[in-house]
């Protein structure tokens, strides 16, 4: 989970947690107006985000907002349809973003393996897994592979 304050965004295959210090979780579902998404993980992080648009998506154009801590939250026609996670911008190679299970960027395949039923699959983005409702890619086949990219809910990945 990631962390700035009390309060630590944990990613999920049905949108973003917001968990407290305290134990309560916040559920931010898919779907929600792309307002309330952006100003909650702004409000955890304490800085806005990057924005940008990408016009070539296969789901049609995405909007994204996108933090240092390597979380973007994608949005269409002003909802949160979904988010992806990546190493963060200080290039350290393990992400704090995760899920309840502790499963993130920079997590092993066997970590993956111990927390869901993946199933994984060579595409030309790489060795790609499928857990639930969130996908990634691995940088290889081994135990000790890493995932390299998570993301869940619509996503602008080219195969």
């Amino acid at each position: 989970m990631s962390a700035t304050g009390s309060v630590h965004v944990a990613l999920s295959g049905e949108g973003l947690d917001f968990v407290s210090d305290r134990g309560s979780v916040r559920h931010l579902l898919f779907d929600v107006p792309a307002t309330q998404a952006v100003d909650a993980v702004t409000r955890v992080y304490g800085a806005a985000p990057e924005r940008g648009r990408n016009e070539e998506c296969g789901a049609g154009p995405l909007d994204m907002a996108m933090w240092p801590s390597g979380l973007t939250v994608v949005m269409q026609n002003d909802r949160f349809v979904g988010w992806s996670a990546s190493a963060p911008r200080d290039g350290t190679r393990k992400s704090a973003l995760a899920t309840m299970a502790g499963v993130g960027v920079g997590s092993t395949r066997h970590e993956l393996e111990s927390a869901y039923t993946a199933k994984t699959q060579a595409t030309t983005l790489g060795q790609e897994f499928a857990a639930g409702g969130l996908f990634g890619v691995l940088d290889g086949k081994a135990p000790t592979a890493h995932i390299t990219a998570m993301w869940a809910g619509t996503s602008c990945n080219f195969r």
